[in-house]
């Protein structure tokens, strides 16, 4: 055993005193007294939580003080001539009235900004694919409508051709669908 505390270092009691002094040390110091005081509260506002919960009628209240006299919601009686003035409107600093009337002093310009002619362009192209997608639309719509037409006119010629009881054709329904035929082609070129 007297060859382990031999070999023990042992400091000068001047090394141990300067180290104290060295702020290294004096944050250690305070860190540690800032944590003792911590587990201090800690065991305190656990006791007094304990304490509560056996007496449940008095946590968290007060001690009643007996003399109070009960506080009333009216003015105090100094104040009862000032409510009574009528007080002009308050004036936000923020709000300047007169600015209104008077041009600014200076004039801020306007912001410069740099992508202006790319979103321009941007904007340019987007009005352009519009109106592309709705002229694709009406053109679609427009040979929808004229197959249609020509399916419906289709259909037509065929009841006329289609013979009646005795195999000859209906020339009644026949002269209506090329009626409307005649009347499309004249008015396709006029």
């Amino acid at each position: 055993m007297a060859n382990t505390a031999e070999k023990v270092r042992r400091f000068p009691v001047g090394i141990i005193r300067s180290a104290k002094n060295c702020p290294v040390q004096k944050i250690k110091t305070n860190l540690i007294h800032k944590a003792k005081a911590k587990k201090n509260f800690a065991k305190l506002k656990a006791r007094l939580d304990k304490e509560n919960l056996r007496n449940p009628g008095r946590a968290g209240q007060p001690p009643a003080i007996e003399d109070a006299s009960p506080t009333s919601l009216e003015p105090h009686p100094d104040r009862l001539p000032l409510l009574s003035q009528t007080s002009p409107e308050p004036t936000s600093p923020l709000i300047n009235h007169s600015s209104h009337d008077s041009p600014p002093k200076y004039q801020r310009k306007p912001k410069i900004d740099p992508f202006s002619s790319a979103s321009r362009e941007a904007q340019r192209r987007k009005q352009e694919a519009e109106r592309r997608r709705e002229e694709k639309e009406r053109a679609e719509q427009e040979r929808q409508r004229k197959s249609e037409e020509r399916e419906r006119h289709r259909k037509a010629m065929a009841a006329a051709r289609k013979g009646g009881k005795n195999g000859q054709r209906k020339l009644g329904r026949e002269s209506g669908v090329l009626l409307d035929r005649v009347r499309r082609i004249v008015g396709d070129t006029g």
